[in-house]
């Protein structure tokens, strides 16, 4: 017979529940304040770098639309891939905007790729310390900011949040476990 607390948990459940939580705590705290923050702020630092890039002539050699989500809600975005010599070398780039772009519909997806029909020359701006980092259509517009800032701020928030909630939890597993240690948890008959 275990020793339970009056909601059922037993001194294991509670160790793994803990165990558990800052497993993901700590998941969860890579993922809103490291990867996405790097992740939505290269994408303004590439868009505003950009825009001082040099610009060369290129190829534009192919370009689809592929669909992005779930069952619920499609997205489609226009993808591309194009050739450039730069400093004697060539390259290949498929970076339309450093901001992602997408359509509610293929056909408007298809019409935003009219502007760059396969095989035609295409202006290619490229990282002069980088050439491969190459883009059709540098910089990036105030909305695009405001977004990924949006988004990193979001992230941020939902991340101190999930913080304090696990933490609360984390204390009141603690509380427990002493209560249990102790003898005064309430045992199952």
């Amino acid at each position: 017979m275990r020793p339970n607390t009056d909601d059922g948990l037993s001194l294991q459940d509670i160790r793994a529940r803990r165990t558990f939580g800052l497993g993901c705590l700590l998941v969860t705290g890579i993922l809103l304040l490291g990867v996405l923050p790097y992740y939505f702020l290269g994408r303004v630092k590439g868009g505003l770098a950009s825009s001082a890039w040099p610009k060369t002539t290129g190829i534009l050699l192919k370009h689809d639309v592929i669909s992005r989500g779930g069952r619920s809600r499609s997205f489609y975005a226009p993808v591309v891939e194009f050739e450039f010599s730069a400093g004697g070398e060539r390259y290949r780039g498929k970076r339309l905007r450093f901001a992602p772009m997408s359509f509610p519909n293929p056909g408007d997806a298809w019409a935003y790729l009219r502007a760059f029909p396969v095989g035609a020359g295409v202006d290619v701006f490229y990282d002069p310390a980088d050439p491969a980092r190459s883009v059709l259509q540098p910089g990036i517009t105030r909305r695009e900011i405001l977004a990924s800032s949006s988004a990193l701020i979001l992230c941020e928030v939902i991340g101190m949040l999930l913080a304090v909630v696990l933490l609360r939890d984390r204390s009141r597993m603690s509380k427990l476990e002493a209560d249990l240690v102790e003898g005064h948890g309430s045992p199952i008959g």
